[in-house]
């Protein structure tokens, strides 16, 4: 797993519908991707008839107007000293949001988001090293566009 000291790219971290947590994306064709776990395992095929995947780099969060891609919110986290577990009550995930994002949309925004975003983020920064993290975040990508 080379990946892992080599630096982050947002087009290549995904998520897969129907299956928790992101994976690396290694390869793909007509008929599917070849993914593997962030966390370790091995590579797998999906489908893409079956699964529909997003890279982290074209995923926003829906403001009151217009939206913020996920990135700038992981840049927002970053500077944060203290943040809610993604299992938090959805009370306090709302509150945290409110004060990092305070133009975010509450009516387009659920607190299933809210977790899977804050879970994403830790999944990033215990397989990451915080240099590439912050790295990655403040240059712009140009990434393979697969979606």
């Amino acid at each position: 797993m080379g990946w892992e000291t080599t630096k982050l790219n947002f087009q290549r971290v995904v998520a897969v519908t129907g299956l928790p947590g992101l994976y690396m994306l290694r390869s793909h064709n007509q008929t599917g991707f070849l993914i593997e776990p962030l966390t370790g395992g091995v590579v797998q095929f999906i489908s893409n008839a079956k699964n529909r995947i997003a890279a982290l780099g074209n995923i926003d969060l829906a403001l009151e107007e217009g939206s913020i891609p996920i990135i700038e919110v992981f840049k927002l986290l970053n500077e944060v000293d203290l943040i809610p577990s993604h299992g938090a009550s959805n009370v306090i995930l709302y509150e945290f949001f409110k004060q990092l994002i305070p133009e975010l949309s509450e009516s387009k925004v659920y607190p299933s988001t809210m977790k899977k975003v804050l879970y994403w983020y830790s999944l990033l920064v215990n397989h990451f090293s915080d240099a590439s993290i912050k790295d990655s975040i403040d240059e712009k990508e140009e990434g393979l566009s697969i979606i």
